[in-house]
């Protein structure tokens, strides 16, 4: 289960995705109840481990929260690992689901695609270290090098961290501009071209009173979804941004008016 999340863009999956890549094999009810069962383990094993806020759910997506860990195979696909040691070993060796023919399928091309990366790696010279992947640890806070100099290693295609929206009218309810935030980074996250970081690793951040472009900075995102949302009786106006996360320059902006019954379209 962390490996299915940990190799998602931006940590997230839906529970859909999920309960049939494990469970396919079994009626929808049986599935469901088996990923309930699952997470609820798993969030418990991490309470256990003083690591429960790595984990985030809601009645449609599984998050964890990739920010606050090292995974491995991320950081090779992104990037981050450009020296040092790097993993050598099978994906998930040892780790076979025989009852669950879409979990199999996805197991295959990730190992494919997991050789490919190690290969491509070691062939620029960088040191192989023994262990498999994924391996995840938890991750410098810091960033920095012996000089003391903040290191910032941008992700090879373009990457973006979601804001929750501002409510500006005391009518949203406290909800509504975390929710369409969520909206946006699942939405998003759908498009392999992107690499996002969902709202709720940035908002972590923000209640430590970091500023926003700090906090894009601090992820190692090049930019910064932001928005603020309005909503007086049955009529809603949202307003989003998208800012340059090292130049603070607003590149494009649009503004979005409707009713309330029609949020989700």
């Amino acid at each position: 289960m962390l490996a299915l999340l940990a190799t998602a863009t931006g940590g997230e999956r839906s529970r859909t995705w999920l309960h049939t890549i494990l469970w396919g094999s079994r009626d929808e009810t049986q599935a469901l109840a088996s990923l309930r069962r699952e997470i609820s383990s798993l969030r418990k094993t991490l309470i256990g481990a003083g690591a429960g806020s790595l984990l985030f759910t809601n009645t449609r997506v599984i998050a964890l929260a990739l920010d606050e860990i090292d995974v491995d195979v991320v950081d090779l696909e992104t990037g981050r690992r450009a020296s040092g040691p790097i993993p050598r070993g099978e994906f998930l060796e040892g780790i076979d689901l025989r009852d669950s023919e879409d979990f199999e399928d996805w197991l295959r091309e990730e190992r494919i695609r997991v050789r490919d990366l190690i290969a491509k790696h070691a062939a620029r010279g960088m040191v192989v270290e023994d262990g498999p992947a994924v391996d995840t640890a938890r991750r410098n806070p810091d960033n920095k090098t012996a000089g003391d100099r903040p290191v910032i290693r941008l992700p090879p295609k373009p990457s973006v961290a979601i804001f929750p929206f501002l409510e500006v009218s005391p009518d949203c309810g406290g909800w509504l501009g975390m929710g369409l935030a969520d909206e946006v980074g699942a939405i998003l996250a759908g498009f392999p071209q992107l690499f996002i970081i969902a709202s709720i690793s940035v908002r972590a951040l923000l209640d430590q009173g970091l500023a926003k472009p700090d906090i894009a900075a601090h992820l190692g995102v090049r930019y910064a979804l932001d928005g603020a949302v309005t909503q007086i009786g049955a009529r809603l106006r949202v307003s989003i941004s998208l800012i340059d996360g090292q130049t603070r320059e607003q590149l494009w902006s649009e503004v979005f008016t409707g009713a309330v019954a029609d949020i989700f379209e």
